[in-house]
């Protein structure tokens, strides 16, 4: 990922991390199915209709029992990890890493948040599926589509990667709605109501598995993605990448094909977790 500067750091007070700079933010990270609070951007108080934002919520079976009490925290660089162990309910190792991303290109007003979460397990063989969601105000949520239009699914390893469309589709009918990478990359724009700018969210396209939109809640919709539902093997780790990134309302779509074609350009993620 590359950036020209960044100006959001990380502080964290034992297990309270908080966001200071750019983008005000915090989390309770012994409380990953909660996400992240983020309270000002740029220096201006979030709008009160959109209390309900909540970023990068993950969970799996044992993330709002009490078991995820044994997180290991600590900053790098302009990351903020978050390791859980292995517990009788969940016994996959779960790492979770965010890092800011500002001016990202190639949307030179692009500001948002990655997540890459990792897991392993000391099983012979397992099934670490977990679901990761954001919670946004009020407003209508968009895919992209392929370029051509038609249905396919990801390409597979190694082979060129389809182009992106910007005529983005709005995601209406029965809830909740179920998007596959047949029917589009792991790509949506989300534009709050009343607001000057949208969201770009999307998934690598390596990780996009399964997706859901329910758009039936008084709040506003909330995007779930489920990932690692194949099984795992002792010894191998599996890692997912998402990424939000805010950009203005007045070309949202074109930057958002643009910022999903250099993310799916990116080469993999190789941390020690």
């Amino acid at each position: 990922m590359t950036e020209s500067r960044c100006h959001t750091i990380w502080r964290l007070e034992g297990s309270n991390a908080r966001a200071e700079g750019a983008i005000e933010a915090d989390a309770d990270l012994l409380r990953p199915h909660e996400g992240l609070a983020v309270r000002r951007v740029g220096g201006a108080a979030l709008p009160a209709r959109w209390c309900c934002l909540r970023f990068l919520q993950t969970e799996w079976p044992s993330a709002s029992t009490g078991a995820a009490a044994r997180c290991d925290a600590f900053i790098r660089g302009r990351g903020l990890m978050a390791a859980y162990p292995p517990d009788a309910e969940f016994p996959f190792q779960v790492a979770v890493l965010r890092r800011w991303i500002e001016n990202a290109p190639p949307a030179s007003d692009g500001i948002g948040l990655e997540t890459i979460v990792s897991v392993n397990t000391p099983l012979l063989d397992a099934r670490p599926a977990l679901e990761m969601a954001n919670r946004w105000p009020q407003g209508d949520v968009l895919q992209l589509p392929w370029a051509d239009g038609a249905g396919r699914a990801e390409a597979p390893p190694g082979a060129a990667l389809a182009p992106i469309g910007t005529k983005a589709r709005l995601l209406v009918g029965r809830n909740p709605i179920a998007c596959t990478a047949a029917a589009g990359p792991g790509c949506w724009l989300v534009r709050p109501a009343g607001s000057a700018v949208s969201f770009v969210e999307m998934l690598h396209p390596t990780d996009f598995e399964q997706t859901t939109i329910d758009v039936s809640g008084a709040d506003g919709p909330v995007l779930r993605h489920r990932f690692f539902t194949r099984p795992l093997e002792k010894g191998v780790i599996l890692r997912c990448r998402w990424r939000v990134v805010r950009v203005s309302r007045s070309n949202d779509a074109a930057a958002a094909a643009a910022l999903w074609a250099a993310f799916a350009a990116e080469s993999p993620f190789l941390g020690a977790y």
